[in-house]
């Protein structure tokens, strides 16, 4: 997990298809601390399966009422597999780092100080 201005962003690599892989996602949502604005990069993800949509769906959900969270994902084909098991409607899915954090500042009113 890293912590950069404002928001904590969690990379998440390799292959989400069993049990394991997808309780320790879910273990690194729960592990960031409720009112920390997050991201979830899943740009090294290889593979994903409906149970590894299913718990960021899940966790990011319970995290809604006290902070912002955008999943990141740069693959086409990532992409529509997490918007046919409806991860779109619980949150923003963009294709690169800063687009979430731009996403999550507006959608937090954090905006840079004007000079």
């Amino acid at each position: 997990m890293t912590r950069t201005d404002g928001f904590a962003r969690i990379r998440v690599g390799g292959r989400l298809l069993d049990a394991d892989d997808v309780a320790t996602l879910d273990a690194a949502i729960t592990f960031v601390p409720e009112d920390e604005h997050l991201i979830v990069d899943l740009d090294g993800v290889a593979a994903i399966g409906e149970d590894g949509v299913a718990t960021i769906a899940a966790a990011l959900r319970r995290r809604a009422e006290w902070s912002e969270a955008v999943v990141v994902s740069p693959r086409m084909d990532l992409t529509m597999h997490l918007v046919l098991h409806d991860l779109d409607r619980a949150v923003p899915i963009v294709r690169t780092v800063e687009h979430a954090a731009e996403v999550i500042r507006a959608r937090a009113g954090l905006f840079p100080a004007l000079d």
